[in-house]
């Protein structure tokens, strides 16, 4: 089989090492990972930090189990506070890029919800 949905939902749950928020959130960023959420399906939050954060912050999400081939990946706004827009910017078998358009601002709570799909 080329992919994967399980409908189930017998994919294994994301950790913390599997969720990375580069520097510009700032040197003290916060990420909580919405229980439940996996290689196919879940929310994420990252809460900017009131030190340093810079321009165009980034989110790694690395897959439990790598893809046979390259899914599709499909995000949206998860709460209202977003302040920052969005997009994918790089999908691969083992991981998903989300990048944030402009510089965070402090203690925001930045969260989406993504889908993926093989």
């Amino acid at each position: 089989m080329p992919g994967r949905l399980y409908g189930n939902n017998t994919s294994t749950d994301l950790t913390a090492a599997q969720v990375v928020a580069n520097a510009n959130w700032g040197s003290a960023a916060t990420v909580a990972i919405t229980s439940g959420s996996n290689d196919q399906r879940g929310t994420i939050a990252v809460t900017a930090s009131t030190t340093t954060p810079g321009a165009n912050p980034t989110v790694v999400v690395t897959f439990s189990t790598a893809w046979e081939s390259t899914p599709f990946v499909v995000v949206c706004k998860a709460n209202v506070v977003t302040a920052l827009p969005f997009a994918v910017t790089a999908v691969s078998t083992t991981s998903f890029t989300v990048t944030f358009i402009g510089t965070p601002v402090d203690t925001n709570v930045n969260s989406f919800s993504y889908f993926v799909v093989g």
